[in-house]
């Protein structure tokens, strides 16, 4: 599998839908880059129902960093396509 990272310079907090704050071994609650709290490790993206993993072999709280940015829908930006109900 790919490993990826999240290039910034400071992790700087998200708010996650419940302001969870999930420790090493829970169920990770939303898709996103999470980072050790109060720790200089590197983010890591992490997906909604992971087990949230340990830190350099120590159990450590994770706090969300960046969410993924929603994917557009069919729709956004572009007219509606309107095609006669026999054209296909």
């Amino acid at each position: 599998m790919k490993k990826r990272t999240l290039t910034m310079s400071a992790h700087s907090v998200v708010s996650s839908p419940t302001n969870a704050r999930p420790r090493t071994g829970e169920h990770c609650p939303v898709n996103g880059w999470w980072a050790p709290l109060n720790r200089r490790s590197p983010a890591h993206f992490l997906t909604e129902g992971s087990i949230m993993p340990a830190d350099g072999g120590t159990a450590v709280v994770w706090t969300l960093v960046e969410r993924p940015h929603p994917s557009p829908t069919p729709n956004d930006g572009y007219p509606a396509l309107r095609l006669p109900a026999d054209s296909y």
